[in-house]
């Protein structure tokens, strides 16, 4: 049934209904907080590795070690 309809058609579509569903005052808002999801979501790896780099360096054994010693 919607086959043929390609990514330009979705968008198209999904642009002139949410302007219908929103309306013009509401639209941009909707758009800025749709971006911000979007870019938070793409620096998520990001950021994921930058946490973990440090914890990955040290050795859990060492930890292990402390910990049973107590």
């Amino acid at each position: 049934m919607f086959s043929d309809v390609g990514p330009l058609e979705t968008v198209t579509i999904a642009a002139i209904g949410g302007s219908l569903m929103l309306g013009p005052d509401r639209l941009p808002e909707f758009l800025q907080n749709a971006g911000r999801t979007v870019r938070r979501l793409r620096k998520f790896p990001e950021s994921a590795q930058q946490e973990a780099a440090p914890n990955s360096a040290r050795d859990p054994r060492s930890s292990m070690s402390a910990a049973c010693a107590r």
